[in-house]
């Protein structure tokens, strides 16, 4: 292996899984890909929201992995792109997942992961804080805290 690749580098994020799945059906779905650790993320009641992350070995098991995106598991197309361990570590910290690197779960100087949070997604580059405030006009009061990247981190 490399010297200057860190094994923990190698991150893929499944999305739209079915909430049911398992890790031996996340494994078969990624077959030949050689995984570390697959870590499914939980709302907080601790339900699954069809979203893990895996940590595979090498760089081309995650372009291998990559190529199963919108591949099918069961009656469900899967989205599957390479990701990070800062986003992986980011979302662990929103979510009720068991990180074991979170050793402080989610202490009372991040009590903001709480809040109801609604992303949204297929919004139009173009669109403006203005826009989507437009758009719930009419509903119950809005805290504007900004748009959140492709990786639900806010910009």
């Amino acid at each position: 292996m490399n010297g200057s690749c860190n094994v923990s580098n190698f991150v893929v994020r499944l999305r739209g899984l079915p909430w049911s799945t398992t890790q031996s059906e996340i494994l078969n779905f990624l077959q030949g890909c050689k995984s570390r650790r697959i870590q499914f993320i939980t709302n907080d009641q601790g339900r699954s929201t069809g979203e893990c992350f895996v940590v595979l070995e090498t760089k081309e098991d995650v372009d291998l992995a990559k190529s199963y995106d919108k591949n099918m598991l069961g009656t469900r197309y899967i989205e599957v792109f390479e990701s990070s361990p800062e986003a992986m570590s980011d979302m662990m910290k929103n979510s009720n997942g068991n990180d074991p690197s979170n050793s402080q779960n989610n202490s009372s100087n991040n009590d903001s992961w709480r809040e109801p949070v609604v992303r949204l997604r297929g919004l139009p580059y173009h669109s403006s804080k203005s826009d989507v405030m437009k758009f719930f006009n009419g509903t119950h009061k809005l805290i504007n805290k900004g748009r959140m990247d492709k990786e639900s981190k806010e910009i």
